[in-house]
């Protein structure tokens, strides 16, 4: 599963804004901006998850079919380096690595989550901008005002 990020470049503003606030508002509101992102993510990745018995492993059984596994939450920061972080993932489902990268036994590649990454981005990108140019107005007269 592709491990990039993606950098928000030319939102001058926006940027400008979230450092302006307090840490703690400044990561409430990019948490809350990057959560719709992600949810839409996470079933892009279900769509384009592949179905049938030649996807699926004996543990399937036990952990379930793939799509059911694929999620999305926030990360815990153990740095300071992103205002908020979130990940989607096959959860229980570790044959989705095998599906996506393929085997030297004989599972072909089939990177549906890179597909569903790549296609996803600017989506992605204007949930995330909406989200910040819809709140941040109101979080910034909240901390004039000395609310949280």
């Amino acid at each position: 599963m592709p491990r990039d990020l993606i950098k928000v470049e030319g939102l001058k503003e926006i940027e400008a804004t979230l450092k302006a606030l307090p840490a703690r508002v400044a990561k409430r509101e990019a948490g809350r901006a990057l959560a719709p992102a992600a949810r839409y993510l996470r079933n892009a990745v279900k769509r384009n998850a592949p179905v049938g018995a030649e996807h699926s492993v004996n543990g399937s059984k036990q952990y379930g079919s793939l799509r059911r596994n694929i999620k999305s939450g926030s990360v815990k920061q153990k740095s300071r380096r992103f205002f908020a972080s979130y990940r989607v993932h096959t959860g229980d489902a570790f044959w989705g690595l095998f599906i996506e990268y393929g085997t030297e036994r004989g599972i072909k590649p089939n990177p549906f989550f890179a597909r569903a990454f790549y296609s996803s981005q600017r989506e992605m990108l204007r949930i995330m901008t909406a989200q910040l140019k819809k709140r941040l107005p109101e979080a910034v007269k909240a901390v004039r005002k000395g609310g949280k």
